[in-house]
């Protein structure tokens, strides 16, 4: 996807079948400045927490089976992307979600000068009583 001889995308679209995280890093390579990378993801059963090891090597997190699971799942998505992007020196900024029957999609805008601000963090569940 990536390579010197072309040029970079102003908008890349990432959107294998299943999961993304392999792609994440030739995606942002190939993504100018400025500009749109898209992320589908398409393994649902891994982001809603049926496979929890393999999501944990997949998007780096673990998924909590919750009401708001769609909501746990594109932020397991967006901060995998985050991960890969910061160990490129680059910076993410969302832009737009989307989330249908079948997948959920991601679009980030790729910034090349990041401001070392983290912005990453965690979700606290509490199964009792249902709070967050």
């Amino acid at each position: 996807m990536y390579s010197k001889k072309y040029k970079r995308g102003t908008i890349v679209d990432i959107d294998p079948f299943g999961s993304p995280s392999q792609y994440i890093d030739c995606g942002i390579r190939a993504t100018t400045n400025g500009r749109l990378l898209s992320v589908t993801a398409t393994d649902l059963q891994v982001l809603h927490g049926i496979f929890k090891k393999t999501c944990k090597r997949k998007y780096y997190g673990m998924p909590i089976k919750t009401k708001y699971s769609n909501e746990i799942a594109i932020r397991l998505i967006l901060g995998c992307i985050y991960l890969v992007a910061s160990r490129l020196n680059v910076a993410i900024e969302p832009i737009f979600v989307e989330n249908n029957l079948h997948y959920y999609r991601v679009y980030v805008k790729i910034i090349n000068k990041p401001d070392n601000n983290n912005q990453i963090g965690y979700v606290l569940h509490c199964k009792k009583c249902g709070n967050r």
